[in-house]
C-alpha cells in the first residue's frame, strides 16, 4: 500500500466536502448551476491540457470516442450532482455519494469482465460506509422535502462518476492517461 495515497485520501475527502459546502451556498444565492458547470469546465479542460504538454505517447485517432463518451457521461454526472444540491441539502446529497466507489468496483469488474477482489470490495465499503458516517448515518434523507428527486440524482450521478472512473481505468491505457483526459 502506497503511504502517498492514504495521505492524498484525507485533503482530497475535505476538498470534496468543502467544495460541495461552497457549491450549495453558490446555488442558494442564485448563482445557477449552468454557470457554475461552465466555470468549472472550463478550468478543469485548461489544467488539463497542460498534462498533455509531457505526455509522450501518440493519441489512437480510431478511438478517440472513448473519451469523448466519458467526458459526456461526467457531464451527466455533474448536472445530475447540481440537481441533487439545488433541490436538497449537502448532507443528504454528499453520503449518497459514497456510493460511486461501490459503483465503481462492480463496473470495473462488469467492463473488465474479472471479478473485483475482495479487498477491492472491501475498500468500496468502508469508503462508502465513511461517507455515510460523516453525512450524519441517519435516515433524515427520506424526511426532507424533494427527497425522492434528491436520492435518485445522487444515485445517479453518482453511477456517472463510477463509470467515468472505471472506463478511465480501463480505456485509458491505450492512450495514456495525460492524453485521454
Amino acid at each position: 500500500m502506497s503511504w502517498l495515497a492514504v495521505f492524498l485520501a484525507l485533503p482530497a475527502a475535505v476538498g470534496y466536502a468543502l467544495s460541495a459546502l461552497f457549491l450549495k451556498q453558490a446555488l442558494h444565492r442564485g448563482v445557477s448551476g449552468r454557470c457554475v458547470n461552465l466555470v468549472v469546465n472550463i478550468l478543469t479542460a485548461g489544467v488539463f491540457q497542460l498534462i498533455l504538454l509531457v505526455e509522450c505517447s501518440p493519441i489512437p485517432w480510431p478511438e478517440v470516442w472513448n473519451p469523448l463518451l466519458v467526458g459526456v457521461v461526467f457531464f451527466v454526472g455533474q448536472i445530475l450532482l447540481f440537481l441533487a444540491l439545488s433541490r436538497g441539502d449537502v448532507g443528504v446529497a454528499a453520503p449518497l455519494m459514497g456510493a460511486k466507489t461501490v459503483f465503481m468496483v462492480f463496473l470495473v469488474g462488469l467492463l473488465a469482465r474479472q471479478p473485483p477482489s475482495v479487498h477491492a470490495w472491501f475498500a468500496a465499503a468502508v469508503g462508502a460506509f465513511g461517507v455515510f458516517l460523516i453525512g450524519g448515518g441517519s435516515v433524515r434523507f427520506f424526511l426532507q422535502p424533494n427527497a425522492r428527486l434528491v436520492i435518485l440524482a445522487a444515485l445517479a450521478s453518482a453511477f456517472c462518476f463510477g463509470l467515468t472512473d472505471s472506463l478511465l481505468q480501463i480505456w485509458s491505457l491505450s492512450f495514456g492517461f495525460g492524453a485521454f483526459v
